[in-house]
C-alpha cells in the first residue's frame, strides 16, 4: 500500500498550485472526492448478516446461498443456487428450458403438448415409396427401421398403419407379415385383395419383454383373405431392435411358348394356358428382346393370347421361350408410431 503521508523532503502544498503537487490533500482523496463526499461506505463487522444489515457476497459477487431464506416467493431474488433471476424461467414465455420431468398433469395442445398422460411420438413415416416384391417365393424385406432401446415403455405400443397394392395374379397366395426383433406378429394372407390398409399394434404387456398384437383390416379393393389371430413375444425394448415388413407370393410354373407378329401385335402360342384377358404375363427367353418383358394379354383363347410389342422383331420369334403369369406385391406406405 502506497505511503500518502505527506514527507519531510515534500512541501506542504494546496490544490490548484501551477506547478506542484497537492500534497496537504493527498491523504483526504484516498477516502473522499474533490467535492468532500466519501468514495467507500464502510460496514461495521457486526452489520454483515445481521437482521436489518448488509447480505455478504462471495467471491463472485454473489449473495451465499446459507443467507438466503429456505423458502423464496418472489420472483426477483437476485441468486438462487448460483443463478442470478434473469436466467431463471419465470411466468410468460420461455425459451431456455430445455426438458420437462415430474409433471402431475399433461401439457394440453394449446400448451405445446399432446393432452396426454403418455407421450405419442412419430418414429417413422414414409409416403409412396413404392418398394415391391415381384414373382418370387421367398419373404422379401420391404421395409425396415431400428427401434431404439427403451422408445417403448412398460406398457408402450408400437402402432403402424400400412397401405399396400397387389397387381398380377390375384388368385395366387400372397401374405404380408410384420416382425418385431425377429419375432412374427402379425401375418396377412391375401386372396384376391389388390388394395387393402393394415392396422397393426404391438404393445408391451407390463413389462418391457413381453408382447401381444392385435390387428385391423380395411379392404379398400377387393375381397379379405385370412388374418392370424393375436400373437404374443418376448421381445426385450431396452436394447434396439429391428422392425421389419415383407411380402411374399407364389411362383407360377412357366409354359413353353412360340411367338409370332402382325405389326404391333405378338401371338403367342401356349397350350392350355389357363390365362384371362387382362392377367400380366411374364414372357422370357425369345433370342429378340422385344418379345421379353411383362405384358398384358388380351384377344385370349384356349391355347393363344396376344400382346403389344415395339419395334419390328423378327417373325418368327427364336429362342427357348416361356410364359408364366406373376404377382407384383407393392407397399405404397407406411406409418409407425409410438406410445411410450
Amino acid at each position: 500500500m502506497t505511503d500518502n503521508r505527506i514527507q519531510y523532503t515534500e512541501k506542504m502544498v494546496g490544490a490548484g498550485h501551477p506547478s506542484l503537487a497537492d500534497t496537504l490533500n493527498r491523504l483526504a482523496l484516498v477516502e473522499h472526492n474533490n467535492d468532500g463526499t466519501h468514495k467507500f461506505v464502510y460496514v461495521p463487522a457486526s452489520e454483515k448478516g445481521a437482521a436489518s444489515g448488509v447480505a455478504e457476497l462471495d467471491a463472485s459477487a454473489l449473495i451465499l446461498l446459507s443467507r438466503l431464506p429456505a423458502s423464496l416467493t418472489g420472483k426477483d431474488a437476485d441468486t438462487v443456487d448460483g443463478f442470478h433471476a434473469v436466467s431463471l424461467a419465470k411466468a410468460g414465455a420461455n425459451t431456455d428450458i430445455t426438458s420437462l420431468s415430474g409433471l402431475t398433469t399433461p401439457l394440453s395442445r394449446a400448451q405445446g403438448g399432446t393432452g396426454y398422460a403418455q407421450a405419442i411420438v412419430p418414429a417413422f413415416a414414409s409416403q409412396n415409396f413404392d418398394q415391391s416384391v415381384i414373382g418370387v417365393s421367398g419373404e422379401t424385406t420391404l421395409f425396415s427401421i431400428v427401434i431404439p432401446a427403451n422408445t417403448l415403455g412398460p406398457n408402450g405400443v408400437l402402432r403402424l398403419s400400412i397401405l399396400c397394392r397387389t397387381d398380377g395374379v390375384l388368385s395366387n397366395s400372397k401374405s404380408w407379415r410384420v416382425r418385431f426383433g425377429g419375432v412374427l406378429f402379425a401375418s396377412v394372407g391375401i386372396t384376391t385383395i389388390n388394395l387393402l390398409n393394415t392396422i397393426t399394434r404391438i404393445a408391451n404387456r407390463n413389462s418391457t419383454s413381453a408382447q401381444v398384437s392385435n390387428k385391423y383390416l380395411h379392404v379398400m379393393q377387393g375381397v379379405a383373405g385370412t388374418l392370424e389371430s393375436n400373437m404374443t413375444g418376448a421381445v426385450d425394448t431396452t436394447v434396439d431392435q429391428y422392425l421389419t415388413i415383407t411380402g411374399q407370393t407364389t411362383v407360377e410354373p412357366t409354359k413353353s411358348a412360340t411367338i409370332t407378329r402382325s405389326g404391333s401385335t405378338a401371338t403367342a402360342a401356349v397350350t392350355a394356358h389357363g390365362y384371362v384377358s387382362g392377367d400380366s404375363v411374364l414372357m422370357a427367353g425369345a433370342n429378340e428382346a422385344e418379345y421379353n418383358g411383362t405384358f398384358v394379354i388380351f384377344n385370349v383363347t384356349a391355347n393363344t393370347f396376344d400382346y403389344t410389342v415395339t419395334g419390328s422383331p423378327a417373325t418368327p420369334a427364336t429362342g427357348t421361350i416361356t410364359s408364366a403369369r406373376w404377382t407384383k406385391m407393392t407397399l405404397e406406405s407406411v406409418l409407425v408410431e409410438v406410445v411410450k
